[in-house]
């Protein structure tokens, strides 16, 4: 198995590549022309409709922010259930595209724009109101794709990490993800990824900044939650006088994160708390162990979805609900992860196996998966990459 650390855990180590004597020049160049690849593909793709409903939340919660503020964005709708039901990251994100948007068309980002994207899909404002909402996943995926190029080649040919970047550039299940559908996965993926590369460094005050940011962005990044505590406390033992650091690194970033926020903390809470319960199904779609359970031959979303899925908060074995069967597995692997991890974390060959099964059990195990939350798992394969036939056959499965 490829080794993901350069080294044992030491900080100080320079930046190296495989080859002495390949240039860190020509690493970089290959770098930019695979993000471009990445870009070419998904720029012409940005303007389409992607799913309506998810694009007209996104455009909602960008008008109600740059119109009412930030905090706007955690009101409640309808009487009862929050206007916004994301962490706080993206909403910052919005923010910001709506400004971007007004300075394009010369108007704002408002109700007529969302209705547009509603029904009237190929009217100029709805084009460009799409590809406005999509630029920050599609960027994040030309981001990913460079860094996927440096990260590997420290430990492998050019050729290889190329190869693999390049790839994972053109699958079609994340080009989909970004650049039709609209939707930001490849945001928190991104810090996931820096987040297991510093770790895979030893530069765990780098990692604690990345696994935070992360947090903010969805609460799905916590799957990595088993790597981050083990190679934390590792740390800290080393060193007791780190927990300090770690403590004011958690605390920093997180106050940072929420201080625009601190007017609607509880519809914040909310968000993270009703994460595992939003859609209270035993799958929204996604293949998971749960769908043979409730096998579905085509979606049902436009339809009453009580007809067609079966909840997952139901008694259903040993008077357990496939909720809480699903935590209970999700917590045994998490267990096992991290009980191999802290055995020995100088081999990096631990690291690779938890970062791979870490996403992929999270996925198979629990509740409520929609297809498109088994996208940071093709990008985490990507980085913890083999050159045999076993990796790649994995990959290429999930994929």
């Amino acid at each position: 198995m490829l080794s993901v650390m350069a080294a044992p855990c030491d900080s100080s180590q320079p930046l190296q590549f495989a080859s002495s004597t390949r240039s860190a020049r020509r690493v970089w160049t290959a770098a930019i022309i695979v993000a471009a690849l990445a870009l070419a593909v998904r720029l012409p793709l940005a303007s389409s409709p992607g799913f309506p409903a998810d694009q007209v939340q996104f455009a909602t919660w960008a008008a109600v922010a740059q119109t009412s503020g930030i905090s706007a964005v955690y009101g409640r709708w309808d009487g009862e259930r929050r206007l916004c039901n994301y962490p706080p990251g993206y909403v910052y994100v919005l923010r910001g595209l709506a400004t971007i948007y007004q300075w394009i068309a010369g108007a704002p980002l408002d109700q007529a724009v969302v209705t547009d994207l509603a029904g009237n899909v190929a009217s100029p404002n709805a084009k460009l109101a799409a590809a406005v909402l999509k630029s920050p996943a599609i960027l994040c995926d030309a981001v990913t794709c460079a860094l996927l190029v440096l990260w590997i080649a420290r430990r492998a040919s050019l050729s290889f990490a190329i190869g693999v970047a390049a790839i994972y550039s053109l699958l079609p299940a994340v080009i989909h993800d970004s650049a039709v559908w609209g939707q930001v996965d490849s945001i928190h993926t991104l810090l996931m990824l820096i987040s297991l590369e510093c770790a895979a460094r030893c530069r765990i005050g780098w990692m604690l900044t990345a696994a935070c940011a992360a947090i903010l962005f969805k609460a799905q990044a916590l799957i990595l939650l088993p790597i981050w505590g083990v190679m934390t406390v590792r740390w800290i033992r080393s060193q007791p006088s780190r927990i300090g650091p770690a403590l004011a690194i958690l605390t920093g970033v997180t106050t940072m994160g929420l201080l625009p926020v601190t007017k609607s903390l509880d519809g914040v809470w909310q968000a993270y708390e009703g994460a595992s319960t939003y859609y209270p199904f035993t799958h929204l779609n996604g293949f998971s162990a749960w769908f043979l359970t409730n096998p579905l031959a085509y979606p049902h979303l436009s339809d009453n979805l009580l007809l067609y899925y079966a909840r997952d908060n139901t008694p259903m074995l040993f008077d357990l609900s496939a909720r809480t069967i699903g935590a209970i597995m999700l917590a045994a692997v998490w267990i096992v992860t991290m009980r191999l991890l802290s055995r020995g974390l100088s081999d990096s060959s631990r690291l690779a196996w938890a970062a791979r099964v870490l996403p992929i059990a999270f996925f198979v195990l629990s509740t409520q998966m929609h297809e498109r939350y088994l996208v940071p798992a093709l990008a985490i394969w990507a980085w913890a990459a083999s050159a045999n036939w076993r990796w790649w056959t994995g990959w290429i499965a999930l994929a």
